[in-house]
């Protein structure tokens, strides 16, 4: 992280939507940057970071609701919770909700968070590093954090889903 801002660049890895409409010759068209990804915060976020050790600020698995018609992106971004963005506009990201889990105040069994060194903190934030699962039907998100497990998290009305929002089976990535 340190060697990143010191060349300028972002400190932590930060999701993409990449446009393979050309299956050879794909584009990044947008970077999904919270401003802790911005390399001119790094006076601010590197003080942060000490005693931790890996993962931090980075963005995880992502996926969308519908991998031939997305209309959604939810990331998990470990220290930042689970992270949702409107995607109609690919070239316009929007984060419409997230979700920072209650830092837990006893180590988790199997916790990856807790089993990697220094990183896990009593009453910390957790690491939320898993896939997620959307359903348009019931207007809900489910996904795991290391160490609070499986989480269903129902999004407030008239925040998801959108009209066009599908989530059919087998389609969601």
């Amino acid at each position: 992280m340190q060697a990143a801002c010191a060349a300028g660049m972002p400190p932590f890895p930060m999701a993409r939507i990449i446009d393979v409409s050309d299956e050879k010759n794909p584009k990044v068209v947008t970077k999904i940057m919270h401003e802790v990804h911005d390399p001119k915060n790094c006076p601010q976020v590197l003080p942060d970071l000490v005693g931790l050790t890996v993962f931090t600020y980075g963005t995880h698995y992502c996926s969308v609701d519908n991998k031939h018609h997305a209309t959604t992106l939810v990331c998990g971004m470990f220290n930042s919770g689970i992270r949702v963005f409107d995607i109609r506009d690919p070239l316009r990201p929007k984060e419409i909700a997230y979700y920072n889990p209650a830092g837990t105040t006893t180590a988790s069994p199997g916790s990856n968070h807790h089993a990697i060194g220094a990183n896990w903190k009593p009453g910390g934030p957790d690491w939320c590093s898993a896939q997620a699962h959307l359903d348009a039907k019931t207007g809900t998100l489910w996904t795991t954090c290391q160490d609070n497990g499986v989480l269903t998290l129902k999004f407030r009305k008239g925040v998801w889903p959108f009209e066009d929002s599908r989530t059919p089976p087998g389609q969601q990535n």
